[in-house]
């Protein structure tokens, strides 16, 4: 069990490392046919404030 978790926190920060480093990040995902991905962002950027806090608390509560 600790070894998968070790495993997904070691993704979680390669894939946040490559998005604050890499100026281009959104080229390494792959295209969206659907849209959603655009609906996402928008999302996100007109309830940056209320996105920003629940990711906060998400990460703070990761340890336990």
């Amino acid at each position: 069990y600790m070894v998968f978790v070790v495993l997904l926190l070691m993704l979680e920060a390669a894939v946040t490392v490559d998005v604050f480093l890499n100026r281009d990040w959104r080229e390494d995902f792959p295209k969206d046919p659907s849209g959603n991905f655009d609906q996402f962002k928008n999302f996100i950027q007109t309830n940056f404030e209320m996105c920003k806090w629940i990711g906060l608390s998400l990460v703070s509560v990761q340890p336990y």
